[in-house]
């Protein structure tokens, strides 16, 4: 991801003498550009500029107004983007988590930008990017080209396209969702699995700002899109018995997001047009004005078996890496397998057998990988507390 200059920073005033309020949890993310591990903050007004602070008050950064871009669709958990001056993405990323975050940060950003989203690449050096990848396209094809097209989409670009396709998945949700509260929001069971997701994120070493979102759905099934946004619908946390199986869900979802199976996925679908993420970084300015095909593909589209096998192996090492129980994932789809077995009518309902098949083959390789690893050495730590995991199963009363 691009460093900022600090010659090109924006001013930053002295820090308010205000206090945010004492003892009113962080209903804040934030990504300070450097490394994807994010931190609980608070926010106050400063003038023209808006004040990012630890909970205790500790001055952490100043964003001016008028560097601050905000999605299309405002419902939590959504991001601010930070530029420099000139346009270019610090790579600085401001987490909005719940309603109640958003109603103290909306009156402060009355007249900021909307999806105003530019990348820091150099134009030219875009251009010529995209020449050598036509002549590559023409003399291997499409599919040995893929990857590479992939590899020189910037981070912030795929990224912001993330945010596009989680707002549209949410909006065409909502259609299906008349008279029901479409993102879960309950405090206590959203802190939860923030904590879980950063406990994962701190040992993930990825460059992108993980995320996950809760939508009201009887749908099971988890969705990841590309730059660190991750779906989970209701339907899933029911269908799940313990938090082992959560996070071995998650964990599998952020290495779709690691390894760009996402954009693989859709420069394989829509062809050049991914070129265009290149010159713009703006998915709009490539896809439409809006991300509807995209949503759409990932939400009725099944990942490759390469795909799958690779997201299962980085659960592996990502739950074994942070200290915790890796049968989890396994565990969850073997019995989604039997209960779709048991009554045939539940499998359109199951569609994570459909979007990722749980095939034998998947289920042994996780059961060998967790044999080969053998007892850790080390006494795994518990994923959540068991209050902690009934607030996770009531995230949407």
């Amino acid at each position: 991801m691009t460093q900022p200059d600090p010659s090109s920073r924006p001013h930053i005033p002295a820090a308010s003498t205000e206090s945010p309020e004492q003892g009113k949890p962080a209903g804040f993310r934030y990504y300070d550009g450097h490394s994807a591990q994010p931190h609980a903050v608070d926010i106050r007004p400063a003038g023209s500029h808006l004040q990012i602070v630890s909970p205790a008050g500790a001055f952490m950064a100043s964003w001016s107004l008028d560097s601050i871009v905000l999605p299309d669709f405002m419902n939590p958990p959504y991001s601010l983007i930070h530029l420099q001056k000139g346009g270019q993405d610090t790579g600085e990323r401001l987490t909005v988590m719940d309603g109640a975050a958003h109603e103290r940060l909306a009156p402060l950003l009355l007249g900021v930008r909307i999806n105003a989203r530019r990348t820091s690449l150099n134009k030219w050096l875009r251009v010529c990017a995209a020449v050598w990848l036509l002549g590559l396209l023409l003399w291997w094809g499409f599919p040995y080209a893929t990857d590479a097209v992939v590899s020189l989409v910037p981070v912030d670009a795929e990224i912001a396209l993330g945010e596009d396709v989680r707002d549209q998945v949410g909006a065409m949700l909502a259609r299906k969702n008349a008279g029901k509260v479409l993102h879960c929001g309950n405090p206590a069971g959203m802190a939860a699995l923030d904590a879980l997701t950063e406990r994962l994120s701190l040992v993930d070493e990825s460059p992108y700002p993980m995320s996950v979102s809760v939508i009201n759905s009887g749908i099971v099934n988890a969705f990841a899109a590309p730059g660190g946004a991750i779906l989970v619908t209701s339907g899933l946390l029911e269908e799940t018995e313990s938090p082992e199986e959560l996070a071995g869900i998650l964990a599998h979802e952020m290495g779709h997001v690691r390894e760009r199976h996402g954009l693989r996925s859709m420069a394989g679908v829509y062809g050049l047009q991914v070129l265009g993420l290149l010159f713009s970084g703006n998915s709009k300015g490539v896809f439409g004005d809006t991300a509807q095909g995209l949503a759409l593909y990932m939400t009725t589209s099944s990942w490759s078996r390469d795909f799958e096998r690779a997201a299962d192996a980085h659960a592996f090492t990502l739950l074994r890496k942070a200290g915790l129980n890796t049968q989890g994932l396994s565990t969850f789809f073997e019995r989604l397998e039997k209960d779709a077995e048991k009554d045939k009518n539940l499998f359109p309902a199951l569609a994570m057998l459909s979007s990722h098949p749980a095939t034998a083959a998947r289920i042994a390789m996780l059961r060998e990988m967790e044999q080969a690893a053998g007892k850790p050495e080390y006494a795994l730590v518990s994923v959540m507390s068991a209050e902690d995991w009934k607030a996770v199963q009531n995230i949407c009363q």
